[in-house]
């Protein structure tokens, strides 16, 4: 993962789980709300306020860092020594409701946390998201340790070639390498054997080393993981583009073409697509420099970034899906 890349990830995962704490703090919020209790202030964030704004009897507060937030209620104190006495028997204090009341505005940021979490897998079911195929792009012959040793790397061990497509990890299935990367990772010591489709063989392969007991992965000082040492196909497939209402420029991607850099830097082999949009993000409205590769030949063109396109991962002034490339494929060889 490349600077901007890690600055994004961190970003993301930031609002991702300020996200989260919304979600729960406004269970909590119209439950009490539902129950009439009086919602003094409902807070996202902690450190420097950047927006508030007092609406009705509640204020409505955004901190800097989203990764906290609470809703402050009339009667609820984390000691109730502190809750003056008029408070208490308040008819819209928290502590004037009845247990069931009490039980719901407690539970409701819980229940709302379940109840979007599903929602967003229903949605994401439907709308589906692109995944990386479990093809071997690349075999390291070794990996080396912090101390600069090196020694063969399991995927060598095993005989894995580039193009093996990776069915299973000691019998469990995998789909994608999101799949495959866990299975390696908490495997620790434990010998792997893999079964893998590979071309021009009709049957699948079960690989499990010399000795037929599987090859454990070893650690990789470079990723902090154990590791098989393999690495997943390199480059993006444009897979379809389109203009509508105009006829296609001669600078226009084309399908079949690889996008293996982006103003002159190339892209790394496990570069994400999310890592790959964000990098675009950061060029909207100006352009961009792509360098495209048909099997040994290689252009660049210069193109505007439009941004997110509907039916399309990017809009370079129309539409374009993005594939990750299968070792593979004709593109991949050539």
């Amino acid at each position: 993962m490349d600077g901007i890349g890690a600055v994004w990830f961190y970003i993301l995962a930031a609002l991702g789980f300020g996200f989260v704490i919304f979600i729960h703090e406004l269970g909590h919020f119209l439950f009490a709300k539902w129950a009439g209790v009086r919602v003094d202030r409902f807070s996202i964030g902690f450190g420097p306020v950047i927006f508030r704004k007092r609406i009705g009897e509640t204020e409505y507060a955004l901190s800097l860092l989203p990764l906290g937030g609470y809703v402050a209620m009339l009667g609820q104190e984390d000691l109730p020594e502190n809750i003056p006495a008029e408070d208490k028997v308040n008819p819209r204090s928290y502590l004037a409701k009845s247990a069931s009341w009490r039980a719901l505005i407690l539970l409701g940021g819980v229940l709302f946390n379940l109840i979007s979490s599903y929602i967003i897998l229903v949605a994401l079911s439907l709308y589906g998201r692109p995944i990386i195929a479990p093809v071997v792009g690349e075999v390291e012959t070794e990996i080396r340790d912090a101390k600069g040793h090196a020694e063969p790397s399991p995927a060598a061990r095993l005989g894995l070639q580039r193009g093996d497509r990776i069915l299973a990890v000691n019998g469990e299935e995998v789909r994608s390498f999101e799949d495959l990367t866990p299975l390696v990772m908490t495997s620790g010591t434990i010998p792997l054997t893999l079964t893998v489709q590979r071309r021009g063989s009709d049957a699948p392969l079960l690989l499990a080393g010399a000795d037929g007991k599987g090859i454990a992965p070893i650690f990789d000082p470079a990723s902090g993981t154990p590791t098989l040492g393999i690495k997943p196909p390199d480059g993006w497939l444009i897979q379809v583009t389109g203009r509508l209402g105009s006829e296609a420029r001669p600078d226009d991607p084309r399908p079949g073409e690889r996008i293996v850099a982006v103003d002159g830097q190339d892209l790394a082999s496990d570069l994400t697509g999310q890592e790959l949009m964000g990098r675009l993000q950061m060029r909207l409205g100006q352009d961009v420099a792509l360098t495209l590769a048909r099997g040994a030949v290689r252009r660049t063109v210069t193109v505007r970034y439009a941004g997110p396109a509907e039916g399309g991962d990017g809009a370079f002034g129309f539409p374009v899906r993005l594939g990750k490339l299968a070792a593979d494929s004709p593109a991949a060889q050539g």
